[in-house]
């Protein structure tokens, strides 16, 4: 192994790697829906109490760019799947999903999620065809392994859109003492 120059770090790779593969998975599953998983984020974040129904509202919960946001609510838009309004300042936007939206989002759940799609193809991974294997047990320590990723490098977006059964951490990922808390422009594939 002497000379040979590492270029990537194993687990960022494997990260990187396991990110890529569960895009392609969530968009073949979400493509009969006419959605894309940064779509479905978007749609399935206005169905949220907790998060502030405006365009920099969205854009503070999925931790993304400004310009990323517009863009997405822009295509969303044009798809009929939001509407967007001014609000009574005049300089905010106010987001709606619209009954397109909604019955997308509806349907995009009840085939991903309540049929068991997705609960099912991710604990058949991770138990591995051991039947001593808690399928929870792993799906709980792998998501805190992430999550520990996620709050190392300053990941900002509200991951408990997703958890809705835990407690928010207190205190703010994007403080600034964190180096990496700016949010970034990310490539959505929109």
């Amino acid at each position: 192994m002497e000379g040979l120059r590492w270029l990537m770090d194993r687990v960022f790779f494997v990260v990187k790697r396991a990110h890529l593969a569960t895009l392609r998975f969530s968009r073949k599953v979400l493509a009969p829906f006419g959605l894309t998983p940064a779509r479905f984020d978007v749609l399935y974040a206005l169905t949220e109490s907790e998060i502030e129904r405006t365009q920099s509202g969205l854009r503070r919960a999925l931790d993304v760019a400004r310009a990323t946001i517009s863009e997405m609510l822009t295509t969303l838009e044009r798809l009929g799947l939001v509407a967007r309004t001014r609000g009574l300042d005049r300089r905010t936007w106010e987001v709606t999903l619209t009954a397109k939206g909604q019955s997308a989002l509806d349907a995009a759940v009840a085939h991903t999620m309540d049929d068991g799609l997705v609960p099912l193809t991710v604990d058949g991974i991770l138990a591995e065809d051991d039947v001593e294997v808690d399928p929870a047990v792993e799906r709980d320590a792998l998501e805190a392994s992430v999550r520990r990723l996620r709050d190392a490098f300053g990941d900002g977006a509200s991951w408990w859109l997703y958890r809705p059964d835990l407690d928010c951490i207190e205190g703010s990922l994007t403080s600034p003492e964190n180096p990496f808390s700016e949010s970034l422009p990310i490539a959505t594939n929109l």
